[in-house]
């Protein structure tokens, strides 16, 4: 739930959320699939191209690879 609205996510989030809670900061986060329109094509293309400014000024970056296996 974003702004009292359901929010659908993909499961790779949905894996992520849990310890993205745990890290114990107050810090605010951008999460690409959250923060950018996934079903809006002409979106996602102008904010790919704006990627490497968002990271270059991040404090920090967290990279989730996919939940574990087996």
């Amino acid at each position: 739930i974003c702004n009292d609205q359901k929010l659908d996510i993909h499961r790779n989030l949905h894996c992520t959320l849990p310890y993205l809670a745990k890290r114990g900061s107050v810090r605010a986060l951008w999460v690409d699939a959250i923060s950018i329109n996934q079903k809006d094509e002409n979106e996602k293309a102008s904010q790919i191209k704006l990627m490497h400014r968002v990271y270059r000024r991040a404090e920090e970056v967290w990279v989730w690879f996919g939940c574990a296996t087996e």
